[in-house]
């Protein structure tokens, strides 16, 4: 887990790859091409913040536990699947962690 990673910032790392606002990450808008970047950056805010699914889900929206936890599983398959996307996310939490 990254220290002094916010959700806050996911969420605004997540929205500049795609292209969004990241106000667009507290919308109910469920497009797919806000509800995919949404569901990446609650991924990324369970793995590096370390915060419950209804911690997340408030600062995604007040979205329920269940919808984080199905957006990480979504996500988690896709990574498995996607070696670009993989890559990508990659990137974005290399970026929030400082890592190389």
């Amino acid at each position: 887990m990254g220290r002094g990673v916010t959700i806050a910032a996911i969420q605004a790392a997540v929205a500049e790859v795609w292209w969004l606002r990241a106000r667009d990450m507290r919308t109910t808008c469920r497009a797919r091409s806000v509800a995919r970047p949404r569901q990446i950056a609650m991924y990324l805010a369970r793995e590096l913040t370390g915060k419950s699914y209804s911690h997340v889900g408030y600062y995604f929206g007040g979205r329920d536990h269940s919808t984080v936890k199905w957006a990480c599983w979504q996500v988690e398959q896709r990574l498995g699947a996607d070696p670009v996307l993989a890559h990508e996310v990659g990137k974005i939490r290399a970026s929030l962690t400082g890592a190389a």
